[in-house]
């Protein structure tokens, strides 16, 4: 029986794509827990689930009286609540991690495709960021 070798740089993607999803799968799993348990909630359970069906805008406007522009909701990393969206962030940087442990450990042109993939998911991540105004 033929045994397939694995590339070391296709390990290392593996690997920080694993250690990125597990890690950020905790951060929402324990955000979530304090948020279901009541603790320093940025959203109160009860209202949130009163108003889930309404469109984002009367939803924030009814909940707390806000206007919520782009990615706002970072504003507040400490709230239970809010937690769990830094989880979902961590989630999307799962590949671009994976590709960034991966270029040390690629060859010569992998290393040039590997780093125009990372700018391409920097610019695809932080686009809204910068050209919304959120």
């Amino acid at each position: 029986m033929e045994k397939n070798s694995i590339e070391p740089d296709s390990k290392a993607f593996g690997a920080a794509m694993n250690w990125t999803a597990v890690v950020g799968l905790l951060v929402i799993g324990g955000g979530a827990i304090l948020y279901l348990s009541g603790f320093y909630q940025y959203l109160s359970l009860n209202a949130t689930l009163c108003h889930w069906e309404k469109p984002v805008s009367i939803f924030w406007t009814e909940i707390k009286d806000i206007e919520t522009p782009g990615y706002s909701f970072f504003r507040h990393p400490g709230y239970s609540d809010c937690i769990c969206l830094i989880g979902v962030a961590i989630l999307a940087s799962a590949p671009l991690f994976g590709l960034a442990f991966a270029l040390p450990k690629s060859r010569k042109i992998h290393k040039i495709l590997i780093s125009v993939l990372i700018v391409e998911l920097i610019f695809a991540m932080t686009r809204q960021l910068l050209f919304s105004g959120g």
